[in-house]
């Protein structure tokens, strides 16, 4: 139940701010995007970062779940990148994470690996892609303020790489 209720807070998520990235994220030339700590790479193309997203749900066991979502834009292209890590509440989010599937979602410091998405949309084509592997690391710098770098590899292996530390909403 708890990773159906993610799926559907990352479709609202992805709705509500569906939007915006077609009127922010198409409006960034190629040569503004300079600056790898705020942008990540998907399928060999570098995207600004529009929208860095990082939702928490504390259960009771314990456990805290987060999604992360990055949108960035480059050119007439957005690419999205999303994660739902695990991780102890009293350890807090700063960690590396690893990929799992099957008994192991769910546990400290794993991400779900089913749940790890790309999509791309250029014009009116639309690539998606998931089932990520590769580490993904999540450092806290307080008041909003998140580093996360990855390096993950997809079941159609496509690649996707970033090192991005800023501001991110925490709805």
């Amino acid at each position: 139940m708890k990773i159906l209720n993610f799926i559907t807070t990352r479709r609202i998520l992805l709705a509500l701010i569906l939007p915006t990235l077609l009127l922010s994220a198409c409006s960034k030339d190629k040569d503004d995007q300079k600056d790898d700590s705020n942008s990540f790479m998907l399928k060999d193309t570098r995207y600004s970062v529009n929208i860095a997203s990082l939702q928490l749900q504390n259960n009771s066991s314990g456990m805290s779940d987060a999604v992360i979502l990055l949108t960035g834009g480059n050119g007439s292209r957005i690419g999205t990148t999303s994660f739902i890590v695990s991780f102890s509440t009293a350890g807090g989010i700063n960690g590396t994470y690893t990929a799992a599937s099957g008994g192991n979602v769910g546990t400290h410091g794993t991400y779900a690996a089913h749940l790890a998405t790309y999509s791309i949309q250029n014009g009116g084509d639309l690539q998606t892609g998931g089932y990520a592997t590769g580490p993904l690391k999540i450092t806290s710098h307080g008041n909003n303020e998140y580093s996360v770098e990855f390096t993950v590899k997809y079941n159609d292996n496509t690649e996707a790489s970033a090192n991005i530390k800023r501001i991110f909403t925490i709805p």
